[in-house]
């Protein structure tokens, strides 16, 4: 740790930490930590990283460990107001967040102007050291796990089963991690232009991620031509594909960057036009998330999505005007929006939760329940399905108090109880609820 024995100290500790806990309640069937814990340990090693990274070469050291103490401190409270078992609202909003920290980590670094050609060098490198100290970390293990094997057939040696588990542990999350963090490069063995690529990356991206990519367009502009001509909306599928297109072609312009420098052909037209062929696709991405919002509604899934739809918009047209040269704003504004996206009121989870809410009680209240004169309760089968997929999907993504305002209804009764206990008896409805709402 040469380069960051100083400046790691937080995420040093949280790897040892984790991996000893982690092996303690592997071989000690009495311990057992609450989820929140795991979480505040995970969260801190990567938050921690994503603020050495980009502290270290703009403030001195001791700012970076304060700064790191006080993101720690703010995991903690975070940490602390999460469920024994989040929720499938809470664990979104814990993907998200990891991934937006591990982002500012490949960024956080590069943020100044003119630093686009040292952003993808980095970014490249740190990526290679990632698979490098797993593939390192498995043959560690696989290694040692066969020597103890071999002891044990031959000597007949009594190996608990819990040996092989603790190594296991130890090599994957507490030797791959440390050697990780030991090899990040430093910013300024970073090149701002480069003028040369390894052959590997090469043949990546000009020889399988291009022709990949030129096959998804064909395929998705043919589908778009076919719905146009036939008039028809497309299926919610779409999005999905429109996703990983854009994704794809936003990693191999990273990865032929350096050809993009030395003005290859091909790649500065990908550079230049790619962003422009996204967009078309993208305005199909978004009927295509209008017929599943309409169809179906609001759901946590539907809305992240809408928002990832958003920013494709803005990224296509942003990378469009500025002929694809500054990528880094590509990690830059995602893990912004992905952040505002879970944080705050207007986050994704709350406005769904209070857009299924409102819908569920107006559904009541047209049937006839959660009202002080109650005539002839009426219940269409469209209804009734409709009520039990909001009760359903509310409970089991926002837990057992979603339903607490309407449990509290003046007016609740036995039957509006009846009607919402009968959630978890619909397994088929449920089943297709789930389905529905990842299309």
């Amino acid at each position: 740790f040469a380069s960051h024995d100083i400046s790691l100290p937080l995420a040093i500790t949280g790897v040892l930490v984790f991996t000893v806990l982690l092996i303690l309640e592997e071989v000690q069937p009495s311990f057992e930590m609450a989820t929140r814990w795991w979480i505040f340990i995970s969260l801190t090693i990567v938050v921690s990283l994503a603020v050495v990274m980009a502290m270290e070469s703009r403030f001195p050291r001791w700012l970076s460990l304060v700064m790191q103490v006080i993101m720690a401190t703010l995991v903690l409270w975070y940490s602390s107001t999460l469920a024994d078992n989040p929720t499938t609202a809470q664990i979104v909003q814990l993907v998200v967040i990891y991934v937006v920290a591990v982002l500012l980590a490949y960024v956080g670094a590069f943020l100044k102007p003119g630093s686009d050609g040292a952003f993808r060098t980095f970014a490249v490198e740190v990526t290679l050291q990632g698979v490098i100290s797993y593939v390192f970390a498995g043959v560690l293990m696989g290694g040692l796990s066969l020597a103890l094997y071999s002891i044990k057939t031959l000597f007949s040696v009594d190996i608990p089963e819990d040996v092989f588990e603790s190594l296991m542990i130890s090599s994957m999350v507490g030797f791959a991690p440390l050697y990780f963090l030991a090899n990040i490069p430093l910013q300024e063995e970073m090149m701002e232009e480069e003028s040369s690529m390894p052959k590997v990356l090469k043949i990546l991206g000009m020889y399988i991620l291009l022709p990949i990519l030129t096959l998804y367009l064909v395929i998705l502009y043919v589908y778009l031509i076919t719905i146009v001509v036939q008039w028809e909306l497309p299926d919610g599928w779409v999005s999905t594909l429109v996703s990983v297109l854009a994704l794809g072609g936003f990693v191999t312009m990273a990865i032929v960057y350096p050809l993009a420098v030395q003005k290859d052909k091909l790649v500065s037209w990908l550079f230049r036009f790619f962003p422009l062929l996204l967009l078309p696709l993208v305005v199909l991405m978004s009927v295509g998330i209008a017929r599943r919002l309409g169809d179906y509604g609001l759901t946590i899934n539907r809305g992240l999505v809408l928002v990832l739809n958003a920013w494709l918009y803005g990224i296509s047209i942003y990378l469009f005007i500025t002929q694809s040269r500054h990528l880094k704003w590509i990690v830059i504004s995602f893990a912004t929006i992905a952040f505002l996206s879970v944080a705050g009121p207007w986050n994704v989870a709350a406005i769904t939760g209070r857009s299924m809410l409102s819908e569920l009680r107006n559904q009541l209240q047209q049937a006839g329940y959660l009202q002080e004169s109650k005539p002839e309760l009426k219940l269409t089968d469209d209804q009734r399905e409709r009520i039990s997929e909001l009760s359903e999907y509310l409970s089991s993504t926002f837990g057992k108090d979603a339903l607490q305002s309407i449990e509290t209804d003046p007016f609740y009764s036995a039957e509006v109880a009846t009607l919402l206990a009968s959630r978890f008896a619909a397994e088929e409805n449920r089943e297709m609820v789930f389905y529905r709402d990842w299309e």
